[in-house]
């Protein structure tokens, strides 16, 4: 009986701890407005790649003092960044297309439902709008024709790694034609070379 008390206890205070730490989730996304509003004054990229990993090593380093492992330390933060970084991207398409009411996407990307590209541009995209349009492509060249068109009104910017991971390189393209066969130009340029 004992043993149900404590087991009680203990899962009433892990309970605790994760509301404890939801709060302070909401609290450091809140926070990353204000950076993501900084570097629109600043002009400056959300993506900081070597403060990342400044980060990444004091918080591992830190983490080992407390006894966490190396691996659990860096998958946390690494989600914890980039939901900061889709969030500045989310508040950045919102100054670049002020006038988009109707939480609503197409998307042209690479391949079948299932690949990288798509994965890549579904991660992107749920989060900036209720219904995604999903165009899939059978080439760089299709993908150009949809935006051209006006099929499609995103392409995001997906690559593979060289490790085999899907990296999103999310894009925002703006409501003119030209602009988003001008970003899926540079999109196609980057992918020849």
């Amino acid at each position: 009986m004992n043993e149900a008390l404590d087991l009680t206890k203990i899962r009433e205070k892990i309970t605790t701890l994760d509301q404890q730490l939801l709060s302070l989730f909401a609290e450091r996304r809140a926070l990353t407005l204000n950076v993501a509003k900084s570097k629109a004054h600043l002009i400056r990229p959300v993506r900081d790649q070597q403060r990342e990993q400044e980060l990444l090593i004091r918080l591992i380093t830190q983490g080992k003092l407390l006894g966490l492992d190396a691996h659990y330390v860096t998958s946390v933060f690494q989600t914890i960044i980039e939901d900061s970084v889709l969030n500045q991207q989310a508040y950045l398409q919102t100054l670049a297309n002020p006038n988009m009411q109707e939480p609503t996407v197409s998307v042209a990307f690479l391949g079948d439902k299932g690949s990288y590209s798509y994965l890549a541009s579904h991660r992107y995209f749920s989060r900036r709008a209720e219904k995604i349009i999903e165009s899939g492509c059978q080439s760089f060249a299709e993908i150009m024709q949809q935006v051209e068109s006006g099929s499609v009104s995103r392409c995001p910017k997906a690559h593979v790694s060289g490790h085999g991971e899907a990296e999103t390189r999310g894009n925002v393209c703006s409501n003119k034609r030209q602009s988003e066969a001008a970003v899926a130009e540079q999109d196609w340029s980057r992918r020849k070379q």
